[in-house]
């Protein structure tokens, strides 16, 4: 079947892609620069972003309106309850196999329909051909990645 931009292939993909090109973007873009000071730009774009997309949808209020204890616990919960906390990645070829993994499991979801769990595993009782094809491609990709993770591992110095 064609890929059409009405179709849900399509946006899959390019969701997909989008979110591979937002890390390498990211990571290309802090090439000497302070992690942190890089991260205090991303989260400060993103709020203009996101007080734009609230504005348009005419859900805006005075934020001054907010009490200090409204203030005080939305900054709790963001601090205690892990929503809030500082993230990375140990190199750059810890970022490429966490990219490489990240696709792979969208070109999974995609292909499967949906949860590829579900599919392999829940859809095997309907007997479905396809539930068993990603049954099956879950065990490969499970054993391919053992291989490969011993293979980085007996080659690191």
């Amino acid at each position: 079947m064609m890929a059409t931009p009405s179709g849900w292939f399509f946006w899959a993909v390019l969701s997909a892609c989008f979110a591979a090109l937002t890390a390498i973007f990211a990571k290309i873009g802090i090439q000497g620069v302070d992690s942190d000071f890089a991260t205090l730009i991303r989260t400060v774009i993103i709020v203009l972003v996101l007080a734009a997309f609230v504005g348009y949808a005419g859900k805006w209020s005075d934020p001054r309106a907010l009490s200090p204890r409204t203030l005080l616990f939305l900054s709790l919960s963001a601090l205690l309850g892990g929503s809030f906390r500082w993230e990375g990645f140990a190199s750059t070829q810890d970022t490429a196999n966490h990219l490489v993994g990240a696709m792979l499991m969208g070109v999974g979801g995609v292909c499967a329909l949906g949860c590829t769990v579900g599919q392999g595993l829940s859809g095997v009782s309907t007997l479905a051909i396809g539930s068993f094809i990603a049954l099956a491609s879950i065990i490969s990709g499970a054993v391919l990645a053992l291989y490969y993770q011993v293979w980085r591992i007996a080659r690191s110095p």
